[in-house]
């Protein structure tokens, strides 16, 4: 760009730089574009591999299976486990407030 300013004195200067600002904002745009396709197209995937999670989770767990929450509840006592073979985890220790 210097030989157009040389060439053509400091008339050319102002067009110059609408030019460049008008290129930056062109090329601005069109990375902000691109951009939002791409955002847009990873949130499809993401929501797709997501929904096939769920079907696969739907399947493999029936609700005959008893929960997590409801073995753990059944055998335990005061916050202490016990376990089948009359070994018991370390106590809890109590809080200090």
């Amino acid at each position: 760009m210097w030989f157009l300013e040389t060439l053509m004195g400091c008339q050319c200067s102002c067009h110059l730089s609408y030019s460049r600002i008008s290129c930056l904002a062109a090329i601005c745009l069109t990375q902000a574009w691109m951009m939002w396709k791409f955002i847009n197209f990873q949130l499809k995937k993401w929501r797709e591999h997501n929904q096939i999670q769920a079907t696969k989770k739907r399947v493999i767990s029936p609700k005959s299976k008893p929960s997590k929450k409801d073995s753990a509840r059944g055998s335990a006592a005061n916050g202490v486990m016990k376990s089948d073979d009359r070994t018991s985890p370390r106590a809890r220790k109590p809080k200090a407030s």
